[in-house]
């Protein structure tokens, strides 16, 4: 029996040892080419960026001039070269560009300048900042089409061309995820509503009012699919319900003193009829002859605004000492 158990586990030994010696053979064969990267120019930061990046990618003589490109270096030159195991890439930068102008052509021509480095993240910035006032004003699928590019003295100028797209409106609310609160209570505190045309800003809106409720909450972005022809969507907002009960007590007894009860209790119950309600209770009394009650409920309240209305009774009782009775009433705005 002995004598099997060894051999079963020489056995198992010697695969796994042949299953290494492989493995080894296999990532030899994949990373056999050695890369070495010599520069004719550029300073210390983009050489070592340049390495870098050299390092992270499979094919860098094809990719490294594609991440030069779009980190401004437009006449950046790669030449390989390879003996026998060892490649090696010679890098010239060449100017780095900065962005000029970008001209919008078409209906409505502008101009307006940017006079930043050269970059992909630029121009997607650049470009989103401009149409932002498209789609403010209604104009939500505005976009722009790069026509051309033009350099001169260390800047490239970017000619595009504007597509304002149709003026949109909301055709659709839909609340994807709500099992216990009144749909029709949510909508109205989207602040959008059906008709309505659609905006960035608004739909922004809508999420700071959500990030802003205690009992639900957004499980991401809110949704803007177009119906045919791009006039109208529906805005869709994926939401979650948080826990709707809250319960933390506790009690015990203090045999010092003549002996004494205490307990503690905080009962917490949030969108309790499917509107926002809340209520809660609160009973403290940890030490002799002190004890504190308070009851309150609150709701939301749409006055002048996002707002919330909070009433509560509260009670401290401290025997000898004083005895405290109050009711208050808050508004405040979310």
């Amino acid at each position: 029996m002995t004598e099997n158990r060894e051999s079963r586990d020489g056995g198992r030994s010697l695969r796994v040892f042949r299953f290494t010696i492989l493995f080894c053979l296999i990532t030899a064969s994949v990373f056999a080419d050695d890369v070495r990267i010599t520069f004719v120019d550029g300073d210390a930061a983009w050489k070592r960026m340049a390495q870098n990046y050299t390092r992270s990618v499979r094919n860098p003589e094809d990719s490294l001039p594609l991440f030069l490109t779009e980190q401004g270096f437009l006449d950046n030159e790669i030449t390989a070269s390879q003996e026998k195991d060892l490649k090696t890439l010679n890098v010239r930068f060449g100017r780095r560009y900065l962005i000029g102008a970008i001209f919008i052509e078409g209906d409505r021509a502008d101009t307006f300048n940017v006079n930043q480095p050269f970059s992909n993240d630029i121009i997607n910035d650049s470009m989103n900042e401009y149409l932002r006032r498209y789609q403010n004003g209604g104009r939500y699928y505005a976009s722009m089409v790069p026509v051309r590019f033009e350099k001169h003295d260390g800047e490239i100028d970017i000619y595009m061309r504007l597509a304002e797209g149709p003026v949109v409106h909301i055709s659709e609310i839909e609340l994807v995820g709500l099992k216990r609160t009144d749909k029709d209570f949510i909508k109205k505190l989207t602040g959008i509503n059906r008709g309505d045309i659609i905006s960035a800003n608004k739909i922004e809106k809508s999420q700071d009012n959500f990030r802003s409720l205690e009992f639900v909450g957004l499980t991401g972005s809110p949704e803007i699919i177009p119906n045919a022809g791009y006039e109208t969507v529906r805005v869709r907002y994926n939401l979650m319900e948080k826990q709707q009960f809250y319960f933390e007590g506790a009690a015990g007894y203090i045999p010092e003193d003549d002996g004494y009860y205490v307990w503690y209790l905080d009962l917490r119950g949030r969108n309790l009829f499917g509107r926002g309600q809340k209520a809660g209770l609160l009973a403290d009394s940890r030490e002799k002859d002190k004890s504190i009650f308070r009851v309150y409920y609150g709701q939301p309240l749409l006055i002048l605004g996002m707002g919330n209305v909070l009433m509560s009774v509260r009670i401290r009782d401290y025997r000898d000492q004083f005895y405290e009775f109050g009711v208050t009433a808050a508004y405040e705005l979310a």
